[in-house]
């Protein structure tokens, strides 16, 4: 389970949003685990994405070095592997097109009960042309993360047997996720 993160630049209504998403990669197919989406300060970024991290029981967290991320990740790094990325010099578009296959092929899937899966489609959808595209943004940073370091480093406990699910909150975060009406994010 990875967490990538887009860092607001402004803590005000009006103003950017940050968007925290986490993702689980099971072979060749990607799970929106959990997300936050807000108007947060770095204090407020930062516990978004511990909350975001600990239920999802992620091992690694992407964080843009803009905005409030910059504050953020020398606050994070005690806690988590973090991996800063430079902010992206192609647009929102170029950078969300390089996935099409994905989602076209049917490897992403959502919740259908996450209050972020209608604005992450629409986001997505309408990328460059929606009112906010954090969601989107914080998607296609993970995306393009995983695809170039598809075998990132597993901070989590070793199964022991075939089958057995460790714990509660691994099948709490596993068990509702099913395919969108489509059977994926189109």
């Amino acid at each position: 389970v990875v967490v990538s993160v887009d860092p607001g630049h402004c803590r005000e209504p009006g103003g950017s949003y940050s968007a925290v998403v986490a993702w689980g990669v099971v072979g060749n197919d990607y799970y929106l685990i959990d997300a936050a989406r807000g108007h947060f300060n770095t204090r407020g970024l930062c516990d978004a994405i511990k909350a975001v991290a600990r239920r999802a029981k992620a091992g690694t967290i992407l964080i843009e070095e803009t905005g409030f991320g910059r504050e953020a990740i020398p606050r994070l790094k005690p806690h988590f592997e973090v991996v800063a990325i430079t902010q992206p010099t192609q647009s929102k578009v170029d950078r969300a097109l390089k996935h099409v296959d994905l989602f076209k092929n049917g490897h992403v899937y959502v919740p259908r009960f996450s209050a972020h899966v209608e604005p992450l489609i629409e986001e997505l959808v309408r990328i460059g042309h929606a009112p906010s595209s954090d969601l989107a943004d914080a998607t296609t940073q993970f995306l393009s993360w995983h695809r170039q370091h598809p075998k990132p480093k597993i901070v989590a406990p070793k199964v022991r047997a075939l089958g057995v699910v460790l714990s509660k909150a691994q099948a709490r975060a596993l068990s509702p996720i099913e395919p969108s009406r489509a059977g994926a994010v189109a």
